[in-house]
């Protein structure tokens, strides 16, 4: 095997035949491939840290919204508990549609999910008649507009157009 280098003197001189080099190659390219095998793993267990440290963080903010260290809701409520929990059902209605009731606007099912999810109580066995009424009622007041989407009526706030 010769010597790439001017001044290095081969390992044959040094007293080590080519097989034993050879050994020694395989064992230096075995050690490297640990090392790369290592960093990836390396890689994949900070990638699982970064997740675990975001699920955590999301963690104190839902234990701060509980014990109502720190509000999500313009009224002052915590969001896990429901915005709507407490209102009436127009009022509940009006603000859904204000607060995500862009162009095209909302439809009633779309409103029922949003006020369910924020808490909203009925002992109504069905929801879809009263939103529907509601938003025509606030229209004919004129609180919010009409709209069409995917061919349906639809509801939004006044200033989306």
């Amino acid at each position: 095997m010769p010597c790439a280098k001017q001044g290095c003197v081969p390992f044959s001189y040094l007293g080590m035949n080519d097989e034993a080099i050879d050994s020694l190659q395989d064992l230096l390219d075995e050690r490297l491939r640990d090392i790369k095998g290592h960093r990836g793993h390396i890689e994949s267990l900070q990638d699982q840290i970064n997740r675990l440290e975001g699920e955590v963080k999301g963690l104190e903010i839902a234990i701060k919204v509980c014990r109502g260290n720190q509000s999500a809701n313009k009224d002052g409520t915590p969001a896990l508990l429901g915005k709507y929990r407490s209102m009436d059902f127009t009022s509940a209605v009006l603000d859904v549609i204000e607060t995500w009731g862009t162009a095209p606007g909302l439809l009633v099912p779309e409103i029922m999910e949003k006020l369910i999810s924020e808490g909203f109580k009925t002992k109504a066995e069905k929801l879809y008649p009263g939103v529907y009424s509601v938003g025509l009622r606030l229209v004919k007041q004129d609180k919010i507009r009409e709209g069409i989407k995917d061919g349906k009526r639809s509801f939004m706030k006044k200033s989306s157009v």
